[in-house]
């Protein structure tokens, strides 16, 4: 029975690769970056092994024991993503707890990431290669370090689940993982730095590791190839009491679950109300386009889809926006030398080098093109529920104008916040109107691209109740697909007017007064582009809402 549910865990897999041509290419970008990983690890270890080999052990202690507590992290926020050996699926057939134990934790290894865990640890057999003894020593502990690492993740993960249920509990987890996602890249070249500058100063603090259920089973060998016997006796020990102790907690809780599964649950009791007490709806106008407006602040603020959407535009600004341009300065990433194009070359340089042009870089205007454009996944949000606007007698006019509305409430503030904190990172706080110009002008365009956008093509998103973080599944095949990233390159060019006024202002006038031209270029520009788009929007709404209902409704999750 083990055998069978390891290869339902596999044929899951396999069938991932059917699923359609974005699903495997995302499959192969994750294999190329863990086999990249990898690569890296292999060098660290064969260049330890050449210039310090003693460093070598020390190493693998290190990389098996961060790899164990990210397998331990990762399930906390992310919970659920996997369900296919879940016990709410065996509820009914006759399968024992301890054999659905068993198949779960096999089958944890079936799958990129835990090929790819294994062939990690594996690795620090180099550490280990000109001590035969050692080699088997180490073998025989990684087989441990390994099976610890997925006894505490399957812990870690009935965590996240306990977590989960509390929504308030799970928005938060949700808004966490979203934002260490989108920092992952400065995460890891900012610890690689660290390690790097402060890599002597760390060593005698490492082997602590051993003592904790991620490193005890590495600091087994570690502690033989430093002579001290003693310590590694300890290590075997504490390895051993860690495996045995989680694997009987899991076991435990596992059953536990089983026995609750399809039982009642508690839900937290709908909140009582005032009678006549309609939240934001009695903020709004009694209206068609108010009540729509409503609806749409409602779910921004309420929907934790939504709610990573807005948790996404902060981080984007926050990251290309801000943090971005200060790490290519921080790191030397200015021009040295003139750019040799314009009247004033010298000039140039000098502005290009400067903080000024860091609030009309790329990355600024990137951000605001994709929260404007992000106003077309409103109605895919909506899925069935968008069936209210379809068959209640409402315009495609108050339609488009109401989302606007109430999208524009909680996100142009976002827009102007970020837009002053850029300004005053990078000590250019006077530019604070004209970059805000810019920026509004763009924001303006793209939101009105994406009120008609919507109605050609319904971006896949998850399903209401569905974690945030699962890949929605693709009903409308490559065309559409294609016709979406087109999309995307057409809302790009929106902020074409404030782009050409910056190359301008930098390559021909170094004349602040270009810029503010081109701020009211850009407004005019995004005015025209969101008065034609909320029509335009409106009227094949009107024509075409069926058809949205019916590609919204098929959004299902992977």
């Amino acid at each position: 029975m083990v055998g069978h549910l390891v290869s339902l865990k596999w044929k899951y897999v396999q069938a991932s690769f059917r699923r359609s041509v974005w699903a495997v290419i995302g499959l192969v970008i994750a294999a190329v970056y863990a086999v990249l990983a990898l690569l890296g690890l292999a060098v660290g270890y064969l260049a330890a092994a050449f210039e310090a080999p003693e460093t070598g052990p020390l190493i693998a202690l290190l990389a098996g024991s961060v790899l164990a507590i990210g397998w331990a992290i990762v399930p906390i926020f992310f919970s659920g993503l996997d369900g296919t050996l879940d016990e709410s699926r065996f509820v009914l057939f006759p399968i024992e707890p301890a054999t659905l134990q068993k198949g779960q934790f096999l089958g944890g290894f079936v799958g990129i990431p835990g090929v790819a865990s294994v062939l990690a640890v594996l690795l620090g057999l180099i550490a280990y290669g000109s001590q035969p003894l050692l080699l088997i020593v180490y073998l025989v502990c990684a087989v441990l370090g390994l099976a610890n690492l997925m006894v505490w993740a399957r812990l870690a993960n009935r965590l996240g689940i306990m977590l989960s249920a509390n929504p308030r509990v799970a928005n938060v987890l949700m808004i966490v993982a979203a934002v260490l996602m989108m920092s992952l890249g400065f995460i890891f070249g900012g610890t690689a730095t660290y390690l790097s500058r402060h890599w002597d100063a760390l060593l005698p603090f490492l082997p602590w590791l051993g003592v904790t259920p991620f490193g005890s089973a590495y600091a087994v060998p570690y502690w033989l190839a430093a002579g001290n016997v003693p310590a590694a006796l300890g290590c075997l020990v504490l390895t051993l009491g860690y495996l045995a102790g989680g694997w009987w907690l899991w076991g435990k809780n596992l059953a536990r679950s089983m026995a609750n599964v399809g039982g009642s649950a508690h839900h937290a009791s709908a909140a009582e109300v005032a009678a006549g007490d309609l939240g934001l709806f009695a903020r709004f106008p009694a209206t068609p386009r108010g009540a729509v407006a409503a609806r749409t602040l409602h779910s921004l603020l309420k929907d934790n889809r939504l709610q990573m959407l807005t948790v996404t535009t902060v981080m984007m600004y926050l990251l290309l926006a801000v943090g971005f341009p200060l790490f290519m300065s921080a790191t030397g990433g200015s021009i040295h030398g003139e750019i040799g194009f314009g009247p004033n070359p010298e000039q140039a340089t000098q502005v290009v080098n400067s903080g000024v042009m860091q609030l009309f870089g790329f990355w600024i205007y990137f951000c605001t093109v994709f929260t404007g454009y992000y106003m077309c996944f409103l109605v895919s949000y909506d899925n069935t529920a968008f069936s209210l606007h379809v068959l209640s007698p409402l315009r495609g006019i108050d339609d488009r104008i109401g989302r606007l509305w109430g999208y524009s409430i909680l996100v142009v503030p976002i827009v102007v916040l970020m837009v002053l904190v850029a300004s005053a990172v990078n000590g250019h706080l006077e530019l604070f109107p004209i970059v805000l110009m810019h920026q509004l002008g763009v924001f303006a365009a793209a939101a009105g691209m994406g009120c008609m956008l919507d109605t050609f093509i319904s971006p896949p998103v998850a399903p209401p109740g569905a974690n945030p973080f699962k890949n929605p599944k693709n009903n409308e095949g490559m065309g559409k697909q294609l016709l979406l990233m087109l999309s995307m390159a057409v809302v790009m060019l929106s902020a074409l007017p404030g782009g050409i006024s910056v190359i301008v202002y930098v390559f021909l006038t170094q004349n602040l007064l270009t810029l503010v031209i081109g701020g009211v270029l850009q407004l005019m520009t995004g005015a025209g582009l969101l008065v034609g788009g909320v029509v335009w929007g409106g009227r094949r709404f009107d024509r075409m809402s069926p058809r949205m209902l019916e590609r919204v409704a098929r959004f299902s999750v992977n």
